[in-house]
């Protein structure tokens, strides 16, 4: 970890190399990026999920101008899915709602996201969402990091055991 912000740097960059082919609406420049998670230790790859589910609550609440509803959580989906299915990821409506409604507990345990597609659905939910990365995604990282730094421990706990 960062010891002045408590990110792992190796992995917010792999997190934003990822988000930025979304953003750009680049397939196989996602898939070869959102690929590569698999070549990185357990520990950065577990990182790179807590990050990208961090920053989706960050970014979707200032989206919605507060902690959003199911119905905004919908709406949101219903924006992002034409950028976020021109990804070729094969995933439906469905699981963009399902990935953004995951990160606020709005679904039940039984019809999330798995981790391993999470892994992959949230940088892409990230990518169709922003609309600034130069911008945005600075600002995603403080706001991660303030997060990291004030669950220390818990950080530490996830990263490590998962």
């Amino acid at each position: 970890m960062s010891d002045q912000d408590g990110v792992i740097d190796c992995a917010w960059r792999h997190l934003t190399d990822v988000v930025q082919a979304a953003y750009a609406q680049d397939a196989a420049r996602f898939r070869k990026a959102a690929a590569a998670n698999t070549k990185f230790p357990l520990q950065d790859q577990r990182a790179v999920g807590l990050y990208a589910y961090h920053a989706l609550r960050y970014l979707s609440a200032v989206m919605v101008g507060r902690r959003p509803s199911s119905e905004d959580l919908d709406r949101l989906a219903q924006f992002a899915y034409p950028r976020f299915s021109s990804l070729g990821l094969r995933a439906e409506l469905s699981h963009l709602t399902r990935t953004l409604k995951g990160v606020y507990n709005l679904v039940p345990v039984q019809n999330r996201v798995p981790p391993g597609q999470f892994i992959i659905l949230a940088p892409a939910a990230l990518g169709a969402l922003l609309r600034d990365p130069e911008r945005q995604l600075p600002w995603l990282r403080r706001m991660v990091s303030q997060w990291c730094l004030s669950h220390r421990a818990e950080v530490t706990e996830m990263l490590e055991d998962g």
